[in-house]
């Protein structure tokens, strides 16, 4: 943790406090937080990381979604889910406003928010139970997508159709599962 914040330490004063150069540096020190158990360490090295990147791209840059997803993928770790779910809507608006509805670049932010915010059964976190249809509308609007191209590979809306399926067997819909 030492030679990792000295690294730090050494970019700030190379490039700046605010240069995304520092990512790789600030990851491996989130992950030394997390090892030796310090979660509130590990949550203030990515709220600078994804700062960073906000100020050096802005509010509504394409180019702040990957920090985003991050942010949004730390969020669900430490069971902050409606963070989580804000963080995934921003860059699905962000998606939206630069290239339009149904532009394919959506579909990784959609995965995203499926595959983090998953559906509840025995034993799931209940503060996760808020959401649990976020992700089904999430895959539905993946087939849409995929469905609204003018040439599309099938195995894509097959394997949108299956996650879909799979999200309704996660919620107990098996009749919806086995329409899908």
């Amino acid at each position: 943790i030492s030679a990792l914040l000295r690294a730090k330490d050494i970019t700030h004063r190379n490039a700046g406090i605010f240069n995304v150069e520092q990512g790789p540096i600030v990851d491996l020190l989130t992950d030394s937080f997390w090892a030796v158990g310090d979660t509130r360490q590990a949550t203030r090295e990515q709220r600078f990381l994804f700062g960073t990147a906000e100020r050096t791209y802005g509010p509504d840059d394409p180019n702040l979604v990957p920090a985003l997803h991050k942010w949004a993928r730390h969020n669900v770790k430490i069971g902050r889910f409606s963070d989580a779910r804000k963080n995934y809507h921003r860059a699905l608006d962000i998606l939206e406003a630069t290239y339009g509805p149904n532009d394919l670049r959506l579909i990784d932010t959609l995965y995203r928010m499926a595959s983090n915010l998953r559906p509840g059964g025995a034993g799931a976190d209940p503060a996760n139970q808020y959401y649990p249809r976020e992700g089904a509308i999430a895959l539905q609007r993946v087939i849409e997508i995929y469905q609204s191209q003018e040439f599309v590979d099938n195995e894509d809306v097959l394997t949108a159709q299956t996650r879909l399926g799979d999200w309704y067997m996660l919620t107990d819909r098996r009749r919806q599962a086995l329409d899908t």
